[in-house]
């Protein structure tokens, strides 16, 4: 397995503009994988109605206990860019499939109204950082990518809470300082 487990900012900004060139399910998954830090199994599970309100995009997203690991209901703040990105889709899904139904899978399987399984995400990101960067991605460095920027501009009680864990010590696993992180870090001392 690859021992770099997230993802600089320039090989963010590669896989963002690789997955745009697939479909729009495609890349509103990677945007909302980078951008939230949800689990794989969490992206697969959400439905429509879990990011509308009142047909509009919810700014937080509230991650389901019946789909959060430990079954620990959540709040992920959804930054305006993402709001934009998962308005688009939906506006896009709808052309394909009217009217929709508020609980199918957000991440809808091509043909059918089914949702993408954990082993679809997977390929899909496998695919796109072989061709993108040269390299295996997976859903999890994408996690790990979210937390660690987050940290860059937050606190790891903040990481804690977003990312659902129950003990900080959990968060800290996420945590991967770059070295201008480290130089930073000092400079300001």
């Amino acid at each position: 397995m690859n021992t770099i487990q997230t993802l600089t900012q320039k090989e963010t900004e590669t896989i963002l503009a690789a997955a745009q060139h697939l479909s729009p399910r495609n890349y509103t998954m990677v945007c909302t994988l980078l951008f939230t830090g949800l689990r794989v199994s969490e992206i697969c599970a959400l439905i429509i109605d879990d990011i509308l309100i009142a047909g509009a995009i919810k700014r937080v997203l509230i991650v389901r206990k019946d789909i959060a690991k430990n079954s620990s209901q959540r709040e992920v703040p959804l930054s305006a860019s993402l709001q934009k990105t998962l308005k688009d889709y939906l506006v896009w899904l709808e052309s394909k499939r009217k009217p929709l139904d508020p609980l199918w899978p957000l991440f809808q399987q091509s043909d059918e109204p089914a949702g993408i399984t954990p082993r679809q995400v997977e390929r899909i990101l496998r695919q796109i950082g072989h061709n993108a960067l040269g390299r295996r991605i997976w859903p999890h460095m994408l996690r790990h990518t979210f937390a660690t920027n987050l940290l860059r501009v937050s606190n790891a009680s903040i990481v804690q809470q977003i990312l659902g864990h129950k003990n900080l010590a959990s968060t800290q696993i996420y945590v991967h300082p770059s070295a201008d992180d480290r130089a930073d870090a000092v400079g300001r001392m």
